[in-house]
């Protein structure tokens, strides 16, 4: 297996658990699916969500760039 293939491996990989958990954050916060699962009682504010999701595609970016380049060398 060459390094560009284990370099686009990880990064798909990547993109996918962080899909999985953006569903997960997007069902928990706009149903009622998980509430019996809550451990604090405090109100969901809205619009913090995404205020902060600039934040978050810089990081997710930060770690699929960091993460290629440190797979294929």
């Amino acid at each position: 297996m060459s390094a560009s293939t284990i370099a686009w491996f990880t990064v798909l990989l990547l993109v996918f658990t962080n899909l999985i958990g953006l569903l997960y954050s997007i069902l928990v916060l706009h149903t009622d699916l998980f509430n019996k699962f809550t451990i604090q009682k405090k109100q969901y504010v809205k619009g913090v969500f995404a205020k902060r999701m600039p934040l978050y595609l810089f990081n997710i970016t930060l770690l699929l760039t960091i993460s290629g380049v440190g797979a294929y060398f």
